[in-house]
């Protein structure tokens, strides 16, 4: 055995990250390196100089890097696989765990949070470093057995340690329609429309307004400054509800558009299936982002040469069930193929 598979076999019992039945020996070992990059990048949050509080993000970014370069070989397929995607991956890494509260982000530099842990099934989800604990990962999501309790502060719920939303799609859209006020909408040359049915390959909006008298979801103005109001079509003129800004800036529309689809059973299901102790999923439709971010984080890409990886991720299966409960207890579908 080669030292870098001999390293490799070592991090993977370490962090209980199983090759599946079917999976190549090369992606299996790839899914080792990004759970370890992020690893040690997490305890590089720690490195902090005695006259700083904190560390750049470049630190940061640069320890998950030398970690990625010092788990491949010259020369092999593994090298193949991240030579010209180790600034995607490391910059995924970045994200996930700011998104997902991992650490404090601060102007150029981040601090590490106070370890916070929740039950769930046989596990504890741990959100923190925990440098001195041999916690498992799923991803870049770290997890422990009954080892960890009572070490760290307890949250009630996975919800709640992620910030997932409490309400289900159902309640969600009848309590937000219960305070429409609608107007008439004056055209706008640039305005989008969300499509309404599949398929959504072709993205999810369009120029057409649905015209079904059902309501919908629209928004005017340009990238990055889009303003967005609830529609119906009604005696032949669209008429509208303005939506506040904090509801769908930063994509956080989808959670509107999901509860939408959902009501006209047009909201596409996840699909996944899996391969031993590893599931497969393909997303249908993208979540609100904190779900999404949620997914993301206990996941991996399903290879590591296409970023963003948003739509074809890979988890443990026991964290996949985790996380499926969570999410299926709002509304959204999953099938099994």
């Amino acid at each position: 055995m080669s030292r870098e598979s001999n390293v490799i076999e070592r991090i993977s019992s370490s962090l209980r990250i199983d090759r599946g039945r079917q999976e190549d020996v090369n992606l299996w070992k790839a899914r080792v390196i990004y759970s370890a990059a992020g690893r040690i990048a997490l305890a590089s949050i720690w490195d902090i100089p005695e006259d700083e509080q904190s560390i750049s993000i470049t630190h940061f970014k640069r320890r998950a890097e030398r970690e990625i370069k010092a788990l491949i070989s010259s020369g092999t397929a593994l090298e193949k696989i991240f030579i010209d995607n180790t600034e995607a991956i490391v910059n995924e890494i970045y994200e996930i765990y700011i998104n997902t509260g991992y650490m404090y982000h601060t102007s150029n530099h981040i601090e590490p949070i106070p370890e916070i842990i929740t039950p769930a099934g046989m596990y504890y989800l741990l959100r923190g470093c925990a440098l001195q604990e041999n916690v498992f990962m799923s991803g870049l999501g770290l997890y422990g057995d009954a080892n960890l309790e009572n070490k760290y502060t307890e949250t009630v719920s996975v919800n709640e340690l992620y910030q997932i939303p409490q309400m289900d799609l159902t309640n969600y859209i009848e309590i937000l329609l219960s305070y429409a006020e609608w107007n008439e909408f004056r055209s706008s040359e640039h305005a989008e429309f969300l499509r309404m049915k599949p398929p959504f390959s072709g993205g999810y909006w369009s120029r057409d307004e649905d015209r079904s008298g059902l309501v919908s979801l629209l928004r005017i103005g340009q990238p990055g400054s889009h303003i967005y109001y609830l529609y119906k079509y009604v005696n032949g003129r669209i008429v509208v509800s303005s939506l506040p800004q904090w509801m769908t800036d930063e994509y956080e529309y989808r959670q509107i558009a999901c509860c939408l689809l959902a009501r006209r059973n047009m909201l596409p299901a996840t699909v996944y299936w899996n391969d031993g102790e590893l599931t497969h999923f393909h997303i249908g439709y993208l979540y609100p982002p904190r779900i999404q971010n949620f997914l993301k984080l206990y996941s991996w890409p399903e290879f590591m040469n296409h970023f963003p990886s948003d739509f074809r991720r890979v988890m443990t299966k026991e964290m996949f069930n985790i996380c499926r409960t969570s999410i299926e207890a709002l509304g959204y579908g999953f099938i099994k193929r």
